[in-house]
């Protein structure tokens, strides 16, 4: 039961890395080792594949996903790790058609878990990566903007946001907090990274992503050796309720699927 307890966990962190990334993806080093030529400019094309490494932190909760991204597959494959340090328990991840797969990294020939999906937005998030629109967030109290190098950093304050606990479900009365959100663009705007802290009634969550490549080789397969144990989604749906991920707030425009909005 534990187990199955902690891989519902890491299915809900690739959950969490999948619909955060399409609004936030802020970069922990702006310009590593001084370079001042853009390595991830997509010169106006949308990225074939991409390199992410997506982190969420609360005072319950530490996880996080090394993901590779292959959009014209509409496919993905990495490490899932989920825990109360960053010492957690690893998972693999494949992810393909409309299939999660899982197993843990420490069981080379134990069996895989498999939690169906609905079809994920790949090439609109595609889109997102090559030049974010950021006319279109509104409702911040303050922003400022920093250069470094070739990068141009966001930063955006909501002072009294609507806020809401991941997969709490849509109609849970949301609670007021405040919204601190970094977006980092390269040369030519394409998304480099970025960062999202939440803070309400004295509770603080962090979803943090970068990109580490742009179109980098990706290759992705089903598993095709050793069991498959599937998992039913109402039992998943349970087990997320109880597996932490409650402390992980986000703006109720976000989970509602609408625009970069906190109103």
């Amino acid at each position: 039961m534990r187990n199955r307890r902690l891989a519902a966990t890491a299915v809900a962190v690739v959950a969490l890395a999948l619909t955060v990334l399409g609004v936030v993806l802020a970069a922990t080093d702006p310009n590593p080792g001084g370079v001042t030529r853009d390595p991830l400019a997509l010169h106006g094309f949308p990225p074939k594949t991409a390199h992410l490494v997506i982190s969420a932190a609360s005072s319950t909760l530490q996880a996080s996903v090394n993901l590779t991204v292959d959009f014209r597959n509409a496919d993905a494959t990495g490490v899932a790790t989920v825990g109360l340090s960053a010492a957690g328990e690893a998972f693999n991840v494949v992810l393909t058609g409309r299939h999660l797969y899982l197993r843990s990294a420490a069981e080379s020939t134990g069996p895989w878990y498999q939690v169906s999906t609905p079809t994920l937005p790949f090439f609109g998030l595609s889109l997102e990566l090559t030049k974010p629109d950021l006319a279109l967030i509104s409702g911040y109290h303050s922003r400022t903007v920093s250069h470094d190098g070739y990068l141009t950093t966001y930063t955006y304050d909501f002072a009294h946001a609507a806020l809401t606990p991941l997969f709490a479900g849509r109609s849970t009365t949301a609670r007021l907090g405040t919204v601190d959100w970094s977006i980092t663009v390269g040369s030519e705007g394409e998304l480099t990274a970025t960062a999202l802290t939440v803070s309400a009634g004295g509770q603080t969550s962090t979803l943090s992503a970068s990109v580490q490549a742009y179109n980098a080789p990706a290759v992705v397969s089903i598993p095709s050796v050793g069991p498959i144990a599937r998992v039913a989604p109402r039992e998943v749906a349970r087990l997320l309720h109880s597996a932490g991920l409650g402390s992980i707030l986000l703006p109720r425009g976000l989970l509602a699927g609408g625009a970069a909005t906190v109103n």
